[in-house]
């Protein structure tokens, strides 16, 4: 059975990731 908080937490750091990545891209123009 999969574990509704692991599952959130993992989806979190996803969107945590291109939310910093899209920063950084965005930032340079």
């Amino acid at each position: 059975m999969i574990n509704f908080y692991d599952l959130l937490k993992d989806v979190n750091t996803v969107c945590n990731f291109f939310i910093t990545f899209n920063y950084f891209i965005f930032g340079k123009i």
